[in-house]
């Protein structure tokens, strides 16, 4: 309907043949529905190639500035690349917002935090178990990944190695989801 309409200002006759032709035309080919994307291509001859789909979050509610998309993409040339990884500073994005919820009422009823970020994070609402908040948490605040997950090993007395080996890919999940973005002091 959107190209019919920029076609056909006056919305008149011409819009709703435009329109319907159109829609005939996706119903031929076995489309029920569209999704509105941003696609980012970058040009890099020094790093492997990567391909990934982010959930950006409803496209009225999102604010794409290049900034931001600089900002995701450099969280995730981070993932696949732990050594880079552990070394980064990472931090939440401003204006994220965490909260508890329960599904109905009674102490056995399972809860989850839902991570919920502004629209210029570039990052739909996430699910976050209790002891991946507890790393997310040390890692917002470690000066890098490293030490963070080197606090968490830590309190839960493992070591840090294995402790990364199961928190570098959890981190990496985060990463590519949006939830944190490279810090970097300049």
């Amino acid at each position: 309907m959107a190209y019919a309409a920029g076609a056909h200002a006056a919305l008149g006759e011409d819009f709703e043949r435009d329109a319907r032709l159109r829609r005939e035309h996706l119903e031929r080919l076995g489309i029920e529905g569209l999704t509105l994307t941003l696609v980012v291509l970058r040009r890099r001859r020094s790093a492997p190639a990567w391909t990934r789909i982010v959930d950006v979050g409803a496209w009225p509610a999102i604010d794409p500035t290049a900034p931001r998309i600089d900002a995701l993409l450099a969280a995730q040339d981070l993932v696949g690349d732990a050594a880079a990884l552990l070394r980064a500073k990472l931090r939440m994005p401003e204006g994220t917002i965490l909260s508890e919820e329960q599904d109905g009422p009674g102490a056995d009823r399972p809860s989850r935090v839902l991570a919920r970020f502004s629209g210029e994070a570039l990052a739909a609402p996430i699910g976050l178990p209790h002891d991946l908040l507890m790393v997310a948490t040390m890692v917002h605040e470690a000066e890098s990944v490293e030490e963070g997950i080197r606090q968490f090993a830590e309190a839960h007395e493992v070591s840090a190695a294995e402790a990364a080996s199961g928190l570098v890919p959890a981190l990496e999940r985060l990463l590519a989801a949006g939830a944190f973005e490279v810090q970097t002091d300049s």
